[in-house]
């Protein structure tokens, strides 16, 4: 599968800040990214600019430049977060996942094989990712200044003039 996610980082223009990214993911993206096994930083296959694979600069978003749109896709992916817990919601089964921890408990730490990919366990870590701001695939944000899925930090960088000029979104195709 793909994902679009976008970095927020502080950089002097838009080269600076592929470049940071870029480095990042080249470096030890695994830190941050154990779920992706390969990422084309520039959108990938959401960049009308280039084809699927190759990185470029062109969707990068500065506050300073073009705040509305910085904005538009801030809401854009606490849209995506709200639809994926939604999602969630509708498919958890808490009786069941209670059942699946009695059953655990009487088996002394050991899960039930037929349990190991029960989707009801996927939608719940799923949940519990969102609304713990695990960096994960549905998160579709991640702070690299506060190496962090929180949005909270950089709404903040953005209400000061200082941090602001400085902010940019960074689009990512990851697949995993």
């Amino acid at each position: 599968m793909h994902a679009l996610h976008y970095w927020a980082v502080e950089a002097e223009d838009r080269e600076e800040a592929f470049g940071i990214v870029d480095t990042q993911l080249d470096d030890d993206g695994s830190n941050q990214v154990d779920w992706s096994d390969w990422h084309v930083v520039g959108g990938g296959r959401w960049n009308p600019e280039g084809d699927s694979y190759t990185a470029n600069d062109s969707q990068i978003i500065s506050y300073a430049e073009t705040p509305e749109k910085f904005m538009e896709t801030i809401k854009t992916i606490r849209q995506w977060r709200t639809d994926e817990m939604n999602r969630c919601l509708s498919e958890i089964k808490t009786d069941k996942l209670v059942s699946d921890m009695g059953d655990y408990i009487s088996q002394l730490g050991i899960p039930n094989p037929e349990q190991r990919f029960n989707m009801n366990n996927y939608y719940i870590k799923n949940s519990v990712e969102l609304l713990t701001d695990n960096y994960s695939p549905n998160s579709s944000f991640y702070d690299l200044t506060e190496h962090t899925a929180h949005l909270g930090y950089l709404l903040e960088r953005l209400d000061n003039a200082a941090t602001s000029a400085i902010q940019y979104l960074v689009p990512i195709d990851f697949h995993f």
